[in-house]
């Protein structure tokens, strides 16, 4: 089933959000395969940085920006995918934020 997943920050949950697009297995609650995922993070209100997220974790928001700041990691993949459930996020200076699953929606379905 593919899913967008919306986490906030447990820190300050109006100012940060990461959504996250992703394949969840057939068993269980974990995010599918390997394969490189998209998302977005949400620096404030006015600011939005897409990301790919790759097996290992790495978060890459791309060339655009600069490279101490450039990647962060992500445990994502080793956690279940479940309404409250977490997951740490690294930044590039090496503090860690915990981020709670707020909303998971099938893509394509329509939100009523």
């Amino acid at each position: 089933m593919n899913v967008r997943i919306l986490a906030r920050w447990d820190d300050d949950p109006l100012e940060s959000a990461i959504t996250l697009d992703a394949q969840l297995a057939q068993a269980g609650r974990r995010i599918a395969g390997r394969s490189m995922l998209f998302g977005a993070a949400g620096l404030g209100s006015d600011k939005v940085r897409p990301f790919v997220l790759d097996a290992s974790g790495k978060m890459d928001f791309g060339a655009g920006v600069p490279a101490s700041d450039r990647f962060w990691h992500c445990d994502i993949r080793q956690c279940e995918i479940a309404l409250g459930g977490a997951f740490g996020v690294t930044w590039s200076g090496g503090e860690r934020g915990v981020f709670r699953i707020e909303k998971i929606a099938v893509v394509g379905s329509k939100v009523k």
